[in-house]
């Protein structure tokens, strides 16, 4: 596994031009679904992404969420 910062939905304009909402990881974050095609076109599959925080499901995160993402995936044989 690997993880790094993603959002669940879509950052706004603003937070995206922020500077300092870059250098801090968020307005660089792929969504969720940016990821997992990335990871697709490459060729992995069992593409699993939670939050880092097992209490937290993906499905319970308010839209537009930035949140720490543990990524999972294999290669094909």
């Amino acid at each position: 596994s690997i993880s790094d910062i993603l959002v669940n939905g879509t950052l706004t304009d603003e937070v995206l031009a922020d500077r300092d909402a870059w250098s801090a990881c968020v307005s660089g974050a792929l969504t969720v679904e940016e990821f997992t095609t990335g990871l697709e076109k490459v060729g992995l599959v069992n593409i699993n992404i939670q939050a880092k925080d097992n209490e937290i499901l993906l499905d319970n995160l308010p839209s537009n969420s930035i949140f720490s993402g543990l990524i999972s995936a294999n290669k094909p044989s």
